[in-house]
C-alpha cells in the first residue's frame, strides 16, 4: 500500500452543549485538530482532521457581539443549526444563503 495515496479523513462534530470548559477555551466555540508528529511537530497534512463546533458557546459568543452579526459561512451554519427555525416563517436572512452552499456541496452525514 502506498500511504501517499491515502484519502483524507474528516470528522465534524456539532455539539449542542459545551465540551471544552476551561477558561482558556471560554471564547472559542470552534476547534480544529489535525494529526501531528510528536517528534518533529510536522503535521500529517490532509490525512486526518477533527472539527468541533459548540453551539451553546457559539450562541453566547454571538450574543456578546455588537448587533448579533453573523459573518462567515461557518458562523451562518452554526447560527442555523443552533437556532430554532419555524417552518411557517420565512428563513432568517442571516442564514438564507447557506442553502446556495448546500446545493454546491455533496457530503455524507452519519448520525450515531
Amino acid at each position: 500500500m502506498n500511504y501517499d495515496q491515502l484519502t483524507p479523513c474528516y470528522g465534524i462534530h456539532i455539539l449542542v452543549d459545551t465540551l471544552f470548559k476551561s477558561d482558556a477555551d471560554k471564547k472559542w466555540w470552534f476547534h480544529q485538530y489535525a494529526m501531528l508528529n510528536t517528534r518533529t511537530y510536522k503535521p500529517l497534512a490532509n490525512h486526518w482532521h477533527l472539527y468541533y463546533i459548540e453551539l451553546k458557546k457559539f450562541q453566547i459568543c454571538l450574543s456578546d457581539r455588537e448587533g448579533l452579526k453573523v459573518g462567515t459561512d461557518l458562523e451562518k451554519w452554526s447560527y442555523f443549526l443552533g437556532t430554532f427555525q419555524d417552518n411557517r416563517e420565512p428563513l432568517d436572512p442571516k442564514v438564507s444563503d447557506i442553502f446556495i452552499l448546500m446545493r454546491s456541496i455533496s457530503c455524507r452525514v452519519f448520525i450515531l
